[in-house]
């Protein structure tokens, strides 16, 4: 059964100031710390202006503008506040404030994660994964994953753990998948608590465990996720997997589910319904299975565990949507990470030497040297493709990530070299990487 969404940004913007003790709404004395606040902005305060900017999204001690809140989130994110470059990316995304515009947002997500922000670093990998607002990048997508989930985001994790499972812009790695499911699934994260319950119910890249897969579906299924508490309960009705039979155990868990709306579940509980006799029943097996309205058809149970034993795909399940604003964090919260690709000059390599005995006059070599021409790139080439990932985070639309120097990409590279006050001339040049990477000439 497909996966209900998540809340929807906007009704998460609210929660900003939970996370945030110096401008909670219930302090009595707001509009002093308002007045605190913005005395502390003006001077420069880069977390007071991020914090500030959060009171005007809320409405809370001031009127509510999106626009003054862009205002001081902007200043605060261009003076190097992570948690404010992650709020501009925000509200360039949803355009609150400001026009709307990707571009915009992944620039500010971008300058975020390459200072090792973990949340603008999943955020900029579902972006790509995802590939509605940006070019679909699995590699990218992988990249940015990577370095979230190694510094413990638990969304990051289970996110990076499909794209091993199915291969996605990595060699398909099914016992890393199970890594890093497991390692989200240690912090709570219900999405990778109920793939470790299919992969040990069916046998998916692990041996069927009956107790492991019980153990992770119920602690996915105590967090509400209505899909595992169906298959609790057709766990414990038919016994598959190796699971010990309990008809009031799948009764709990089907009428769990069936509140949440899971028709499958809702289906369950009238086929015991139609098929117990009421006086076999207990009086806890008749109240479970009186919650469905006759009439439901059902739709058949979990495709997944219905073919079990046999190895399966995971289900898909929807990534964790985009997270409220977070508040600013201090920069020894943060880890630094290395970017993704190491400076020019550290992977240039030194050029070959002449060979002398087919050289009679020096400048025969100069006349051959000049007559060279530019690479041309008509196959993918994965030095292109990362000057068109860094374009992207730029604000500049290359098309396609796809390693090939086409006309998007040559326009892009132009526009960026007027930007940067620098030759114009569409080709990926020594200077143009400078710049986009920001390594220096040694």
């Amino acid at each position: 059964m497909p996966r209900s969404p998540l809340p929807h940004f906007w009704l998460l913007l609210g929660a900003l100031l939970l996370w945030t003790p110096s401008i909670q709404a219930k302090t009595p004395d707001i509009q002093s710390r308002v007045a605190t606040l913005k005395t502390r902005a003006e001077r420069g305060d880069a977390k007071a202006q991020n914090d500030l900017g959060g009171l005007y999204i809320r409405g809370a001690g001031v009127e509510k503008s999106y626009e003054q809140a862009a205002v001081w989130i902007r200043k605060a994110a261009h003076q190097g506040d992570a948690a404010a470059q992650v709020n501009l990316g925000h509200l360039f995304r949803h355009g609150l404030g400001v026009p709307q515009s990707i571009k915009e947002s992944i620039k500010w997500y971008g300058k975020a994660a390459d200072g090792g922000d973990a949340e603008a670093q999943f955020l900029l990998g579902g972006l790509y994964a995802k590939g509605d607002e940006a070019p679909q990048d699995h590699s990218a997508a992988f990249h940015w994953y990577s370095k979230a989930a190694k510094q413990g985001h638990a969304n990051a994790q289970v996110n990076l753990g499909k794209l091993y499972q199915h291969g996605q812009g990595v060699k398909q790695n099914r016992r890393q998948a199970l890594r890093w499911y497991v390692k989200a699934a240690k912090q709570g994260q219900p999405i990778a608590q109920y793939n470790l319950g299919i992969m040990y119910a069916t046998g998916n890249s692990v041996s069927i465990n009956p107790d492991k897969a019980i153990m992770w579906f119920e602690k996915a299924a105590r967090q509400g996720d209505a899909d595992a508490q169906n298959n609790l309960g057709y766990l414990y009705e038919t016994g598959r997997a190796g699971v010990k039979k309990d008809l009031e155990k799948a009764l709990y868990w089907y009428r769990e589910a069936a509140d949440r709306g899971q028709t499958n579940a809702l289906a369950a509980l009238k086929k015991q319904y139609e098929t117990q006799a009421p006086e076999t029943l207990t009086q806890t097996q008749a109240q479970a299975v009186t919650v469905v309205t006759p009439g439901h058809e059902p739709l058949g149970f979990s495709a997944a565990l219905a073919n079990a034993p046999m190895a399966v795909t995971l289900p898909p399940r929807i990534e964790p949507m985009t997270p409220p604003l977070p508040a600013s964090v201090d920069a020894t919260d943060m880890t630094l990470v290395k970017h993704l690709n190491p400076a020019p000059n550290a992977i240039r390599k030194s050029p070959a030497k002449p060979n002398r005995a087919t050289l009679t006059k020096p400048h025969q070599l100069r006349k051959k040297q000049l007559k060279r021409r530019p690479i041309r790139h008509s196959r993918s080439d994965p030095k292109v493709a990362r000057v068109q990932r860094r374009l992207w985070q730029r604000g500049f639309n290359p098309g396609p990530i796809d390693g090939r120097l086409g006309p998007k990409t040559k326009r892009a590279i132009r526009l960026y070299q007027r930007q940067q006050r620098i030759r114009v001339n569409g080709r990926i040049t020594r200077q143009l990487t400078q710049r986009l990477f920001g390594s220096k000439k040694r």
